[in-house]
C-alpha cells in the first residue's frame, strides 16, 4: 500500500493512500496551511513515486504540480481632498498569481487553479488504492 507523507516545517505526517484519502483536503492544506512544505508518495519499498518537491524528481519520481493562489496588491496612487472624510483615497492594482501564472482577476485565477487541480487529481488517483 502506498503511503503519502505531508511535510510541515516542524514534523512529517504519514497518510495511507487508500479509499479514505480525500484529495480535496490535501488541496486545502496546500493552499491554506502556512507551515506546509511538501507532499510525496512512497511505495511499499520506500521508493518515492510522486512528489511536489522538484529535487525528488532526480531519483526517478514524478512531479506533482499543486496550485497555490496568491493575491498581489500594488499601490498605484493616492488622492488627497481636504473636504472629504476620509481625506485620502488610494488606488490599487490587484493581480492574482497561480504558480507563476499571472491573472488579472480572481475568476480567471480560480479557473486556472481548477484546471491545475484537475490535472493533479488525475495523477494522484493512479496511486490511491480503491476497494
Amino acid at each position: 500500500m502506498n503511503i503519502g507523507i505531508i511535510t510541515y516545517s516542524n514534523y512529517d505526517e504519514r497518510v495511507l493512500m487508500d479509499h479514505h484519502f480525500v484529495i480535496d483536503d490535501l488541496f486545502y492544506i496546500v493552499q491554506n496551511d502556512v507551515s506546509y512544505r511538501a507532499f510525496k508518495i512512497e511505495d511499499n519499498k520506500g521508493k518515492i513515486v510522486l512528489s511536489t518537491d522538484y529535487r525528488d524528481t532526480q531519483q526517478g519520481a514524478g512531479y506533482l504540480n499543486l496550485p497555490i493562489i496568491k493575491k498581489d496588491m500594488e499601490l498605484i496612487g493616492s488622492i488627497y481632498n481636504a473636504y472629504m472624510t476620509p481625506s485620502t483615497k488610494c488606488k490599487y492594482k490587484t493581480t492574482w498569481t497561480v504558480n507563476s501564472g499571472v491573472c488579472k482577476n480572481k475568476k480567471h485565477a480560480h479557473g486556472y487553479a481548477d484546471m491545475l487541480k484537475k490535472r493533479a487529481r488525475l495523477s494522484l488517483e493512479k496511486y490511491i488504492e480503491r476497494i
